[in-house]
């Protein structure tokens, strides 16, 4: 286990890892809405869709 999971939850680490997280969560799903509705039967976008999940 990582130093920053022993920590309490409102660590200024996790604090911000969490912010990072919702931020990278954000952009994914902007970025996941302009693409076409056909996305899923692109091998690769599939890769990088479960790859970041």
């Amino acid at each position: 286990m990582s130093p920053i999971e022993t920590q309490r939850t409102s660590s200024p680490e996790n604090i911000l890892l969490e912010k990072l997280k919702s931020t990278l969560t954000a952009r994914w799903q902007d970025f996941d809405r302009q693409l076409p509705a056909g996305k899923f039967v692109y091998p690769a976008y599939v890769n990088i869709k479960s790859s970041y999940e």
